[in-house]
């Protein structure tokens, strides 16, 4: 499902992608040629692919790049600090 521009993220993470910045790069999967990007003003998980970025769920972005979320993951199997 394509979505509109002014319809993903927030004006904050939109406005970086359309100066050329970008939101705070959390992992990149050589394999994949992406990178995971997240808005620290919504929390919108971001996909930059080889010739665009679109937001992703939260749900696939940790699919997509577990080491991005060890302390989630950590605190999701119970373990300790």
């Amino acid at each position: 499902m394509e979505e509109n521009w002014e319809d993903v993220g927030c004006s904050i993470c939109r406005g970086q992608w359309e100066r050329g910045e970008r939101p705070r790069l959390m992992a990149e999967s050589l394999y994949m040629h992406t990178r995971l990007y997240v808005c620290t003003g919504c929390g919108s998980y971001w996909e930059e692919r080889e010739r665009y970025a679109c937001t992703i769920q939260s749900e696939e972005a940790r699919r997509s790049y577990p080491e991005a979320f060890p302390a989630f993951d950590k605190a999701k199997q119970g373990a300790g600090p």
